[in-house]
C-alpha cells in the first residue's frame, strides 16, 4: 500500500504543476480570444480542483509521515481528485474553444434580452421625466433587475465581439462570415427591438447602463471594421458597414409641463455616440476606398428616411461637414464629390415634415422647431459650410476641391446667400481678427463632436484665402451670367460684387493674377485667360 501512495505521490507532483502550466496556457490563450473570459472562465470547478489536489497531497504526506489517515479516506480523495483533474481539463479546453465560448455567451445574451423585455414589459409607461420618481418606487425590483440585465448584457455583448475578432486574427474569414449572420446579427437585432420598443423606458430610468451596451456595441463594430479594412476582407467590410447603419438610436421626445414645448430629452448622448462612431468608421474607409465611405453614408441617410424619428438633419449636415473637411484634408476629390452631395441632399431633404407629422401624432406642442426648418437658414448654412471649405482648400493648396466646390456653391446656392455669407466673413474677421467658425457664423448647435467640425484656419494666412475665395466665386458666377448658366433667378445687387468688398485695387489685381489660366489645377473653365479677360468689372484698368 505504502508503494501504492508513493506513486500516488509521484503522479501528484507531475500533475499539478503540468496542471498549472496548462492552466497559464489556457490563460493566455483566453487572453487572445477575449480577455472578458479571463476572470469569468475560472470557475468553480477548477477552484475545487486545486483544493482536492492539496488537500490529498497534504493527507499523503501525512500519512507517510504518521500513519492514522484510513485508506478508505485517502482512497476516496484519490478518485474523487481524478474526477476533477477530467472535469477541470475539460472545463480549460473548453474555455480556449471559439465555437463553445461563441455559444456559451450567445445563449446568455438571448436569455438575458428576454429577461430585459419581460422586467421593461412590467414597468409601467413613463410618458414624462417628471414622472420617474414615482414610477421607480412602484416598480423598484423590475428596474433592479433591468439594471443588472443590462451590464451582463454588456459582458456578454464583449465577449461575443472579442471572439468574433480573434476569428479575424486567425484568419478564419469564411467561417466569420457564417458565424457573423449568427451572433453578431442577434445584438444588432436586440438594438433594434429596444429602439422600436424600449428606448424611452430605458434612456429616462437606465441611460448611463445603456449607454454603455450601446456605446460598446458601436466601438466593437468599429474594431471588426478597421480588422476586415486592413486584411482586405471586403464582404466583411460589407456587413459592418450594414451593421453600423442599422445602429442608429431612435429620437425620445417628451413634453415639458411648464411649457407644453416639444423638446428632445435623453438620447443627446447616444446620437452624438452614434454620430462619432460612424466618423471614426468613415476615416478607417477613406484609406481603403472612398466608395465605401459613399456606402456608409447612403446607409446612414437611408436609414434616417426609413425611421420613426431618428436623428434630425443638422446632425446629418454636421456629419457630411465632418466628413467633406476630412476629405479636403486628405485631398479627395473623389471622397469629397460624394460628400458634397450628401451634404445637398441633408440640407435639402424632406424628411422635417414627416418627423414633425409623427411627432404630432404622439404629443402636441407648438411649431417651435419651424426656425430650424426653414428654407432660409438651410441655405445660409449650406452657404457658410461650402464657403469656409473653400477657404480650407485653399489653405491646404489642395486646387482640385476648392474649384469644385466653387463650382458647387455658385451652382447649388442663391447668389443672395452667397453674397450674405461673404458679407458676413469679411465683417467677422474684420471686428475679432480672428477666422469665423461654422458655429459662430450660423450659431449651429453643433451635437455633433466639435473637434471633427471645426476648421481651424490659420490666423496668418486666412484673410488672403478668404479674398482668393471671393475671387474665385466672382469669377465663377461672371461666367455662368455670362454663358446663360445660372440656376437661379436674381436681381443684379443680389449677387456678390467683388470691389465692393475688396476695395483695394492692387490686391484685386494680383489675385487675379494669381487666379488666371488656373483653370487645369482648379478645374474651372472660367479661370482660362480668355475668360477672364472678357471681364473687367472688378478693376478700374483694364488687364
Amino acid at each position: 500500500m505504502d508503494i501504492f501512495y508513493e506513486d500516488i505521490f509521484y503522479l501528484l507532483r507531475i500533475i499539478i504543476p503540468l496542471s498549472f502550466t496548462v492552466y497559464i496556457f489556457a490563460y493566455n490563450e483566453r487572453k487572445e480570444i477575449s480577455y472578458s473570459t479571463v476572470n469569468k472562465d475560472f470557475l468553480s470547478i477548477n477552484k475545487i480542483y486545486i483544493l482536492v489536489s492539496i488537500i490529498l497531497f497534504m493527507l499523503i504526506m501525512i500519512h507517510q509521515h504518521y500513519n492514522f489517515v484510513p485508506h478508505l479516506v485517502i482512497i476516496m480523495m484519490i478518485v474523487s481528485w481524478v474526477f476533477l483533474l477530467v472535469l477541470a481539463y475539460i472545463n480549460i479546453l473548453k474555455s480556449i474553444n471559439l465555437y463553445g465560448v461563441l455559444d456559451r455567451y450567445s445563449k446568455q445574451f438571448k436569455s438575458n434580452k428576454k429577461k430585459i423585455i419581460k422586467n421593461l414589459n412590467k414597468i409601467n409607461d413613463i410618458q414624462i421625466y417628471e414622472e420617474l420618481n414615482e414610477n421607480a418606487s412602484n416598480n423598484y425590483h423590475e428596474i433592479n433587475n433591468v439594471e443588472k440585465l443590462l451590464n451582463k448584457i454588456t459582458e456578454n455583448n464583449n465577449i461575443i465581439y472579442q471572439t468574433m475578432l480573434s476569428k479575424l486574427k486567425y484568419n478564419l474569414s469564411t467561417d466569420f462570415n457564417e458565424s457573423y449572420e449568427k451572433y453578431i446579427n442577434e445584438i444588432i437585432t436586440t438594438i433594434d427591438d429596444f429602439n422600436a420598443e424600449h428606448l424611452e423606458k430605458l434612456l429616462i430610468v437606465y441611460g448611463d447602463t445603456y449607454y454603455k451596451f450601446y456605446s460598446s456595441t458601436l466601438k466593437k463594430n468599429k474594431l471588426l471594421l478597421n480588422h476586415a479594412v486592413v486584411n482586405n476582407y471586403s464582404d466583411i467590410v460589407e456587413k459592418v458597414i450594414a451593421s453600423l447603419s442599422k445602429l442608429s438610436p431612435n429620437v425620445v421626445n417628451v413634453a415639458s409641463i411648464e411649457t407644453g414645448e416639444f423638446i428632445k430629452k435623453g438620447n443627446n448622448k447616444l446620437i452624438n455616440e452614434y454620430l462619432t462612431n460612424i466618423f471614426e468608421a468613415i476615416e478607417i474607409l477613406e484609406n481603403k476606398s472612398s466608395t465605401d465611405v459613399n456606402n456608409l453614408v447612403k446607409l446612414v441617410a437611408q436609414k434616417e428616411e426609413q425611421s420613426k424619428f431618428y436623428i434630425e438633419s443638422k446632425d446629418l449636415i454636421n456629419l457630411s461637414l465632418a466628413t467633406i473637411l476630412l476629405s479636403i484634408e486628405k485631398n479627395n476629390t473623389k471622397m469629397l464629390t460624394d460628400m458634397t452631395n450628401s451634404l445637398l441632399e441633408a440640407t435639402y431633404t424632406n424628411k422635417e415634415n414627416k418627423t414633425k407629422q409623427l411627432l404630432n401624432q404622439k404629443i402636441k406642442f407648438e411649431d417651435s422647431l419651424d426656425h430650424h426648418f426653414n428654407i432660409i437658414r438651410k441655405n445660409i448654412r449650406l452657404a457658410d459650410i461650402l464657403i469656409l471649405s473653400i477657404i480650407k482648400s485653399i489653405e491646404l493648396s489642395h486646387y482640385r476641391c476648392a474649384g469644385f466646390l466653387v463650382k458647387v456653391l455658385c451652382k447649388e446656392v442663391h447668389p443672395k446667400y452667397i453674397k450674405n455669407s461673404i458679407i458676413k466673413f469679411v465683417d467677422e474677421y474684420e471686428k475679432s481678427g480672428f477666422p469665423a467658425t461654422v458655429d459662430s457664423v450660423s450659431s449651429l448647435e453643433m451635437e455633433f463632436n466639435n473637434t471633427k467640425t471645426n476648421f481651424n484656419f490659420s490666423k496668418f494666412s486666412y484673410e488672403y484665402c478668404l479674398q482668393k475665395s471671393i475671387m474665385m466665386i466672382y469669377v465663377q458666377q461672371e461666367y455662368l451670367e455670362r454663358n446663360n448658366l445660372m440656376k437661379h433667378n436674381y436681381k443684379g445687387a443680389e449677387k456678390i460684387e467683388v470691389h465692393n468688398v475688396i476695395t483695394d485695387i492692387s490686391q484685386l489685381s494680383y489675385l487675379r493674377e494669381k487666379i488666371t489660366d488656373l483653370h487645369k489645377e482648379y478645374g474651372m473653365l472660367s479661370l482660362k485667360r480668355t475668360n477672364m479677360e472678357s471681364n473687367n468689372n472688378y478693376v478700374e484698368q483694364p488687364y
